[in-house]
């Protein structure tokens, strides 16, 4: 597989469905359900790409990429 550099999240998003008919969001969307953590923070990934995210929600979803990479 080449990996190539995205220029921005929504990039990565774009080259994710692109490459596995699936992005992050939807990813994670599954994990979190899987896992059984509440549905409202499942949601809140799987709408992480939204236009208009819920109010309060951008700080979470700030700060999810360098929890998950801590975590990681």
């Amino acid at each position: 597989m080449r990996y190539t550099a995205a220029s921005d999240n929504d990039a990565l998003l774009e080259a994710e469905r692109a490459a596995f008919d699936c992005g992050h969001d939807e990813t994670g969307h599954w994990l979190l359900a899987r896992r059984k953590l509440p549905d409202y923070m499942a949601q809140a990934c799987l709408a992480s790409h939204a236009l208009q995210p819920e109010p309060g929600m951008h700080a979470c979803i700030a700060a999810s990429g360098p929890v998950a990479d801590l975590v990681l």
